[in-house]
């Protein structure tokens, strides 16, 4: 007897009842979770390489400059010191010597270096962004309106200190150092690092802390950001060039007081809630009662107090987790720990302190 057929019952529907689609979407998105991880890790990885191939090829820029000048660059440009973290003066920074070297040239050529860092005819030079200044890990990049910044650092001294022509390091004030003064060797002391972006920096065109530090000190970002107040412009600052500022050049601390600056001079607008403040890991103790290189503010001497954050300098350091890239005197890059032991990071900074630096990095 033939079976009757029946169309309802020889097709049935197949479909996801809703626990099974919920079990499958959250283990998707378990697995996205378990990923997200690496995938930052490996992007933080490329920007760290990113990172080293800009500092090797600072380091391979100054051994161009010193085949072809039989010195290295100086540190930063000056008839005198200390250097002040203000914008009075020549204060032309070593990074201004290595713009031939880094297929700079156009930008180099609009510097007028007699006129100094701060002149208003240097203005289009100091706001150009230059790539091999700029680490991706890093987080602040200035805006059309600031000077342009760099990420980079030269090593100036071995502590914290300010910039004179009597620092321990490689670059500081009108330096004119052979290699074979470097009595340490190239490949234990360093030459450029890593360095935070701190308030009030004056651009990669000057001198001052905005591109030197010291290994006096480990700066890693701080926990809770804190918004950055820019550098006022010489306008705000009531230095127009027909104000004195041509007096100023080539560069006297005295010629116009620290205490004419106005308190006020710095525009409401000028805030950058996006950058964060570096915290200071000091690497060493605190300094005892007669170390005369650390610069010690009096709070019941507001104008010492002044005196010594215009002379500060301050240390390096990075986004980079655990530690900062740094550029050695031989062109070697190496990544040292934020956790380096005190003394050896201490004679990393020095070129001749005759120690034996054979502690791990």
């Amino acid at each position: 007897m033939r079976q009757k057929y029946n169309r309802s019952t020889s097709r049935k529907r197949v479909a996801f009842t809703l626990v099974e689609l919920l079990v499958v979407i959250a283990i998707i998105g378990i697995l996205v979770g378990l990923l997200l991880p690496a995938v930052q890790a490996a992007r933080e990885a490329a920007r760290r390489c990113q990172c080293s191939n800009n500092m090797a090829q600072l380091g391979l820029a100054v051994h161009h400059f010193e085949f072809n000048r039989e010195y290295l660059p100086a540190g930063v440009t000056h008839d005198k010191g200390p250097i002040r973290n203000e914008p009075i003066g020549q204060h032309l920074s070593w990074t201004v010597s290595l713009l031939p070297y880094l297929e700079q040239h156009n930008t180099y050529e609009k510097i007028d270096q007699k006129l100094g860092a701060y002149a208003i005819e240097n203005f289009e030079a100091a706001h150009a962004r230059i790539p091999m200044f700029l680490c991706p890990s890093n987080s602040y990049f200035p805006s059309s309106e600031e000077n342009g910044t760099c990420h980079y650092a030269g090593c100036h001294h071995d502590v914290e200190a300010p910039i004179d022509s009597d620092n321990h390091g490689i670059l500081f004030l009108n330096s004119r150092l052979r290699y074979s003064e470097i009595l340490d060797g190239g490949s234990n002391t360093i030459l450029i690092g890593e360095k935070l972006v701190d308030e009030k920096e004056l651009g990669w065109l000057s001198g001052t802390r905005a591109t030197l530090r010291n290994t006096g000190s480990f700066n890693q970002p701080a926990r809770t950001p804190r918004p950055r107040i820019n550098a006022p412009s010489y306008e705000e600052m009531g230095m127009e060039m027909g104000d004195g500022m041509e007096d100023a050049v080539p560069g006297d601390p005295d010629a116009v007081p620290v205490d004419t600056v106005p308190t006020d001079a710095i525009p409401p607008d000028a805030i950058s809630p996006t950058v964060i403040t570096p915290e200071v890991i000091p690497p060493t103790a605190t300094p005892p009662a007669d170390d005369a290189s650390a610069v010690k503010p009096s709070v019941a001497n507001p104008a010492a107090a002044k005196l010594a954050e215009l002379l500060r300098v301050g240390g390096f350091g990075s986004y980079h987790t655990g530690g900062a890239n740094f550029v050695f005197a031989d062109g070697s890059v190496r990544f040292l720990s934020n956790s380096i032991d005190v003394e050896l990071y201490k004679n990393l900074g020095h070129r001749k302190d005759g120690e034996i630096t054979n502690l791990d990095w």
